[in-house]
């Protein structure tokens, strides 16, 4: 996963590089290394990557020390704030964690994997409240497919946009699919992996509309319909139906569409 875009004039400058000579070391012009920078124009992955390892390398470089190059402006929040202060302030900064200072003095620190924990936990105790009240007989499990361990197998399983965040696909589905039925059915929606997909999913969704925090996706993660097809067959899943989801704007609504170029689900019958 890339570092965020918006970091490339800061870390250029601490490292004492002009818009010239970085473009010079990534091959590009200096007019595309201003507009990365005053974000006017979105680099491919290639030419992002490309930079960040020329700054990585510089900086490796570097005769700076921590103390010349730390942020003398601390980014922090109180422990009177909440945690949607504290997100705030983050995507704000663009920084993946947060001190907490109770007055001049440090007390603590909050990061994004750990408001993520902290919600993925809520979320099951939620559902278990809402069992309560509704009397109905399901069981809640927190637990990844690998470390699940139970007899019992299902009529369905849905991987919904889970998919394009594990490391290995291969193996994530073929332990879901244990957990499945003869002739049961799996859904799976994620993410294609296309230039339209990087630009809505990411530029768009993280940086533009800051629906999801910077860094949710990485595109490598992204997985094409035909890639995904052929991975499901190890685990004796056959297609039954691909169909593209589009989002609506105007009525703020998900439909199903022809367009799988961005978002795509896809239902899979096992053998």
């Amino acid at each position: 996963m890339l570092p965020s875009i918006e970091s490339v004039k800061q870390q250029r400058l601490k490292i004492g590089l002009t818009q010239k000579e970085l473009a010079n070391e990534v091959g590009v012009s200096t007019s595309m290394i201003n507009q990365i920078e005053s974000g006017r124009s979105q680099p491919s992955y290639e030419t992002a990557k490309k930079i960040f390892e020329v700054l990585a390398n510089k900086e490796s470089q570097s005769s700076y020390t921590a103390g010349q190059l730390c942020s003398q402006n601390i980014v922090h929040i109180t422990p009177s704030n909440t945690l949607h202060d504290a997100i705030k302030k983050m995507h704000k900064s663009f920084i993946s964690q947060i001190p907490v200072f109770d007055g001049k003095k440090p007390v603590g620190v909050i990061s994004e994997s750990g408001i993520v924990a902290h919600y993925e936990n809520g979320n099951i105790e939620i559902a278990k409240n809402h069992l309560k009240r509704s009397k109905l007989n399901i069981k809640y499990y927190n637990f990844s497919p690998e470390k699940f361990k139970s007899s019992n197998k299902y009529d369905v399983i849905l991987n919904m946009e889970i998919i394009e965040h594990v490391k290995n696909v291969d193996f994530f589905i073929k332990q879901s699919a244990k957990f499945l039925k003869k002739s049961g059915i799996m859904f799976i929606a994620t993410l294609n992996q296309t230039l339209k997909s990087y630009l809505f999913a990411i530029v768009g969704a993280e940086y533009i509309l800051k629906w999801l925090p910077i860094g949710t996706h990485d595109w490598q993660k992204f997985i094409k319909p035909a890639e995904l097809i052929t991975i499901c067959k190890k685990s004796s899943l056959n297609l039954k139906s691909l169909d593209g989801i589009s989002f609506n704007p105007i009525i703020d609504k998900w439909n199903i569409s022809v367009d799988k170029s961005v978002n795509y689900i896809a239902k899979f019958k096992k053998n």
